[in-house]
């Protein structure tokens, strides 16, 4: 409950705070899921960023108080749940905060305790975009709810990206101009708007139309998908590795945020309406506890793909296979390389060297990588997919077209979709007309094969037929 803000030390206010934090540190630490208690978020960090410019109050008496309500806090929650540990302030050093006097000179230091990162300045589809910490507590980008959810809260005459409606919706500051300079540094700037540059995109009528704006919210989309996965797997790929720097031994990932308290944008993953966005589909690729990630290393050219194993035991005698498609030669890899791994030691990551090289970037575009992860039997454990960064360099009419062969009711809650494409069909988004709460065990998908079936669960009963749900891709989604 304390974030971002300063609080009163008075001893009325600390006792009626103690009340509180006896009632909820005795409810909450029962659950498995509590990890940590963290005095607060962001005020250690507020301090010394010197957030607030407040008369008379200096920022000695500002830490001074903090570490004062920080203490007697803490003295509670290590009484009643001795066994989870307590930080002062997310993100913090740890002991080292502790040892600089509960208030530490650089919060964000990477070498220690937990770091929170955004930065919508950078490339955040490109590893080496970020930075290698002990703990990345938070994290995240944000996305636009899909039209099906939107027109449920507001008038489908404000579904445009500049109505007074949608900006009053945006709580971020700046996120007006940042989404879009981030969603375009990657995906087609429409040819209504081209003679526009990246800078002054935002000033393209079109654009902002409810013409475009369906598309855009699906364009949003793949770019936090995307972006969580490629900064999640940074941080989990480093998780038993240091650089030369002393850098790394990365413990955990974990994103902002998970769902909606409002149909907005926002940095979830799940909107009001409950409806999974793409990301937390990807979500569950990204955080498999048995993982394969590939990404294109630039400081080499070189092809890499990490083997992630978060299992408590080895991986014995696995098989990842890399395959490079190009996009104009329909489902058939131009070339496959497999590789024998006899051991993936619990808890580690490990790089493999895939020896294929490229000579610079664009190269990048013209293929799809995957890298896929076997076990002993020979079944599939994991597969990850390579984009282009620049996926506007690509020719859309290369991508498949993808169409509904069949559905399968299999009792009143579960239902089979069977798709299929003629060619590869990148970001396959499968959705349904008729409201439902539920999930897919897959969505928004890179179709690498000619076919395949998706399962649907909904938490009602609820009838559905084959003309309820269209599907399509990146080439021709909300068009």
């Amino acid at each position: 409950m304390f974030a971002c803000a300063l609080y009163p030390t008075s001893e009325e206010f600390i006792q009626n705070v103690e009340d509180e934090i006896v009632y909820q540190v005795d409810r909450i630490s029962q659950w498995p899921s509590t990890l940590v208690f963290s005095g607060n978020n962001e005020n250690e960090a507020a301090i010394r960023g010197h957030w607030w410019t407040t008369p008379n109050y200096t920022e000695n008496q500002q830490v001074k108080d903090y570490v004062l309500l920080n203490n007697r806090l803490a003295k509670i929650a290590k009484r009643l749940a001795p066994d989870i540990p307590f930080i002062m302030s997310s993100p913090s050093n740890g002991v080292e905060t502790e040892e600089e006097g509960g208030v530490a000179k650089n919060p964000y230091d990477v070498r220690y305790g937990d770091i929170h990162y955004y930065n919508e300045f950078v490339n955040l589809w490109r590893d080496d975009s970020f930075l290698t910490p002990r703990c990345a507590s938070e994290y995240g980008v944000q996305s636009y709810p899909l039209k099906e959810t939107m027109l449920n809260w507001i008038n489908e005459s404000d579904w445009k990206y500049t109505s007074k409606t949608m900006f009053h919706r945006q709580h971020h500051p700046g996120g007006i101009a940042t989404n879009l300079l981030m969603i375009f540094q990657h995906l087609p700037i429409p040819a209504e708007c081209e003679s526009r540059s990246l800078a002054d995109i935002h000033r393209c009528d079109y654009v902002t139309s409810d013409n475009f704006m369906s598309r855009l919210a699906y364009f949003s989309q793949i770019h936090q998908s995307i972006a969580l996965k490629t900064q999640t797997l940074h941080y989990r790929r480093f998780r038993n590795i240091t650089t030369d720097d002393g850098l790394g031994n990365t413990m955990c990932a974990m994103y902002w945020q998970l769902n909606d308290v409002w149909a907005a944008p926002t940095w979830s993953t799940i909107d009001f309406d409950l409806r999974w966005k793409m990301a937390h589909y990807e979500a569950k690729r990204f955080f498999a506890d048995v993982s394969v990630y590939s990404f294109a290393d630039e400081t080499d050219f070189n092809l890499k793909v990490f083997l992630l194993n978060d299992k408590t035991y080895n991986l014995k005698n696995m098989t990842v296979s890399v395959t490079m498609l190009s996009w104009g030669n329909g489902l058939d890899p131009i070339l496959t390389n497999e590789f024998h791994i006899d051991n993936v030691a619990a808890g580690t990551s490990q790089v493999l060297n895939t020896g294929i090289k490229f000579d610079n970037s664009a190269d990048l575009s013209e293929y799809l990588y995957t890298a896929t992860l076997y076990n002993p039997d020979g079944e599939k454990v994991h597969e990850d997919v390579l984009v282009p960064d620049f996926l506007f360099e690509v020719d859309f009419k290369t991508f498949g077209n993808v169409q509904i062969v069949d559905l399968k009711r299999l009792d009143g809650l579960t239902y089979d979709i069977t798709i299929s494409t003629d060619k590869v069909s990148p970001f396959t988004w499968l959705n349904c007309k008729k409201p439902f709460v539920g999930w897919f065990n897959d969505n928004g998908f890179h179709m690498i094969q000619k076919q395949r079936t998706v399962r649907l669960v909904t938490k009602e009963d609820v009838d559905l037929q084959k003309t309820d749900f269209t599907v399509c891709n990146l080439k021709n989604c909300y068009l």
